[in-house]
């Protein structure tokens, strides 16, 4: 794979910081439904409010990732985005930008 080119450097740049904006807004979120989660809730309630909770906080990680993804080929620490990718600790959006054509393809199937 080829090296990043300055002029996509200075993309990364720009996006980076919308990321970590966008992964803060979600953590505030994620805070505010958390001091409305209260045990007069019904269970059922209670579920619904702990499964948007997971699905936020995993927003929340893959945010975190690709700003951490951005953010190191901004400042020139990876060559290239495959290996600035591969250092991704979360796995499932770590094969969805290595593996592209896969996923377009359980999409199609789905």
């Amino acid at each position: 794979m080829r090296d990043v080119t300055t002029e996509e450097r200075k993309i990364f740049a720009r996006f980076s910081p919308e990321m970590k904006r966008l992964r803060e807004q979600a953590l505030n979120l994620e805070e505010m439904i958390l001091e409305g989660f209260s045990s007069q809730q019904a269970a059922s309630s209670k579920q619904k409010t702990k499964t948007t909770l997971q699905s936020l906080d995993l927003m929340v990680q893959t945010l975190a990732a690709l700003e951490e993804v951005f953010e190191r080929l901004a400042v020139q620490a990876e060559p290239n985005l495959q290996t600035a990718i591969q250092k991704i600790k979360l796995q499932s959006l770590r094969d969805r930008l290595e593996y592209p054509e896969e996923q377009h393809l359980q999409a199609e199937k789905g």
